[in-house]
């Protein structure tokens, strides 16, 4: 079992709401920065800190979160964490 507790931020505007994940694991490696959000990519995958899984959920949240017209992105640094970011339009902006 794995327990990693993360912290959730929620920041509105008058136009949109950007909404953040951080945790302090062990970070992206550099080298796989790049590919976080495509189909299938894990990027611990065959490593000590292989979790399993299919590599589809950050491809499948960035899907969503464009096709409502927002932006999803991410910080890590190996060693120290990762934060995630989406950002949607508020339903209600002017």
């Amino acid at each position: 079992d794995i327990h990693l507790e993360v912290e959730i931020a929620v920041a509105p505007s008058d136009v949109d709401i950007v909404i953040s994940v951080r945790d302090r694991g062990i970070g992206i490696p550099t080298d796989q920065q790049d590919r976080i959000f495509e189909l299938f990519f894990r990027a611990h995958a065959g490593t000590p800190h292989d979790v399993g899984g299919l590599g589809i959920g950050l491809f499948m949240a960035r899907e969503i979160v464009v096709r409502h017209g927002g932006a999803m992105w991410f910080e890590s640094e190996e060693g120290k964490g990762s934060t995630s970011y989406m950002r949607l339009p508020r339903a209600d902006a002017p």
